[in-house]
């Protein structure tokens, strides 16, 4: 009816506008006009002959407004109520960051904004936690007994106890002379003045006093040092008959006696014997010379810092071949024979084989310097510390024959270069005092250590190995990993006995 061609047109009264967030909201009902303006009832003015009809319109307005008013009222609690709902949604897990703790949950310790008056306060990223700090190690004396060299004692002053151990345990060495048991003065390494024990209670659990003289020294410890434990060293020909019938107790020995099962029942927890310190010593100038060497010639560039004596070795990782040992693929020498023909039997056949015609053409691309008389001095009639750490590197295999006993520092330092032994278990080692004494070596190295039953095997043994210069590779391998898994077992055994002991005192 409002365009009725008889109605004349109406201007229709402006109305007070509602704010623009009500106009967008509010449904036209509320206002009073409809949604093209006009009133929602017919004007009073319109001729009374005219018969009104139905307004269409305002009824469908009227019925969608319950439903405009709900949608209006849904987009208000949004706009109001939660303005960051949207962007939430759209923002990546990536994007967000943990809300910053305040108040009483705030880390007072950590927050360096913790005194500032509220008003100036930052917000602070959240700092990652720090990692646990490790248990502090327990300090052990190591009592040195009065000693001409202190080869047997490298297992300590080279750091191998520390290298493979699990920092359970931190060493101190004091020196002590078991000569006479009136004598209970001691003196550290430090060159500080000697000093006096006093009923045993200067020196604490664990302790342990290492020697080569075992019924003196047991006496001396018996009358100073009854809470130590008693490490034998030097005893090649495991000669402990006597030490039982003295009744005396050695807790740790160099030189396996597996007949006697040496692990338990007195006679001594095994300990090999490591590198010697003049070996060792060699591979730190080694280390050192290759650090300052930086030309590309040289294609060696250290991977971490020179360590200080007695700390951590040079040659860290025995996983992986380091950088400055080269595989035994690519090495130049096939063998190395360094060693003195006087001190056994099986020694001195080694060298006839050596010189035999079938020899020759491996003799030709080896390093053979075999002495008359043995001597503790490596320079001695053979050659010194460094050349002889060099054949090592430089070598596939390593002829390693027994001496006085089958172990020999000799075995440890091929590996620690990098260089296979070969072993023969020959007469001499079957009928050594020592019975067995590589057997805990033997049945864990089988496949590591070239282990043969007499030393006139080793030129077909050397044809076969050198033919697989890839198998020889795979095997300096798995030596390095071996030699990590038997020492840091050896090690560990010390170290669980030492603190079992000390937890028997406590």
């Amino acid at each position: 009816p409002f365009n009725h061609p008889l109605v004349p047109p109406r201007t229709p009264t402006p109305s007070p506008r509602a704010p623009a967030m009500a106009r967008l909201l509010v449904p036209p009902l509320l206002l009073g006009r409809p949604i093209d303006g006009a009133p929602l009832s017919p004007p009073k003015e319109m001729h009374s002959t005219y018969k009104r009809t139905p307004n269409t319109r305002s009824i469908s307005v009227l019925l969608s407004a319950p439903l405009v008013l709900v949608a209006g009222l849904i987009v208000l609690s949004f706009a109001l109520f939660d303005t960051q709902w949207f962007s939430t949604i759209y923002t990546s897990a990536a994007d967000v960051t943990a809300p910053t703790l305040t108040g009483q949950f705030a880390p007072v310790a950590s927050d360096p904004t913790a005194q500032l008056p509220q008003s100036i306060k930052t917000v602070q990223t959240p700092q990652t936690p720090a990692e646990p700090r490790a248990p502090r190690a327990i300090p052990v004396t190591l009592l040195f007994d009065h000693e001409a060299n202190n080869f047997g004692q490298s297992i300590f002053l080279t750091g191998t106890a520390r290298r493979f151990g699990s920092n359970r345990l931190a060493y101190r060495i004091v020196d002590v002379d078991t000569r006479s048991p009136a004598n209970n003065s001691w003196q550290t390494r430090a060159n500080t003045p000697s000093q006096q024990f006093t009923s045993g209670g200067a020196i604490p659990k664990p302790c342990v006093l290492v020697t080569s003289r075992p019924k003196f020294a047991f006496q001396w410890k018996v009358a100073n040092v009854p809470q130590c434990s008693l490490y034998l060293i030097k005893d090649e020909f495991c000669n402990t008959t006597s030490l039982a019938q003295e009744q005396v107790r050695v807790d740790f020995r160099q030189y396996d006696d597996d007949e006697k099962k040496g692990l338990n029942g007195g006679r001594g927890i095994y300990m090999p014997l490591g590198p010697r310190t003049d070996f060792y010593e060699a591979m730190l100038q080694s280390l050192a010379d290759a650090a300052m060497d930086e030309t590309p010639a040289s294609g060696y560039k250290p991977m971490v810092a020179m360590p200080t004596q007695g700390v951590a070795s040079p040659w860290h990782s025995f996983r992986e071949l380091p950088p400055h040992l080269l595989p035994s693929s690519k090495r130049s020498l096939v063998l190395n024979a360094i060693f003195s023909r006087d001190t056994s039997v099986s020694r001195d056949t080694l060298a006839t084989v050596l010189e035999s015609h079938a020899m020759l053409e491996m003799t030709a691309r080896s390093k053979i310097q075999i002495a008359s008389k043995w001597s503790n001095d490596l320079s001695a009639g053979q050659m010194n510390p460094r050349q002889y750490l060099e054949a090592l590197k430089h070598s596939v295999f390593t002829l390693t024959p027994s001496g006085h006993n089958p172990e020999s520092y000799r075995l440890f330092e091929a590996v620690e270069a990098g260089s296979i032994p070969i072993i023969a278990l020959d007469d001499f080692y079957t009928t050594h005092p020592c019975k067995d004494g590589l057997g805990m070596l033997k049945r864990s190295a089988s496949q590591s250590i070239v282990w043969i039953n007499d030393w006139s095997e080793l030129p077909a043994t050397l044809a076969k190995l050198l033919a697989d210069p890839e198998k020889l590779d795979d095997m300096q391998r798995g030596l390095r990993v071996w030699y990590e898994a038997f020492m840091s077992n050896r090690v560990g055994s010390l170290e669980d006995a030492l603190l079992a002991d000390m937890r028997r005192g406590l």
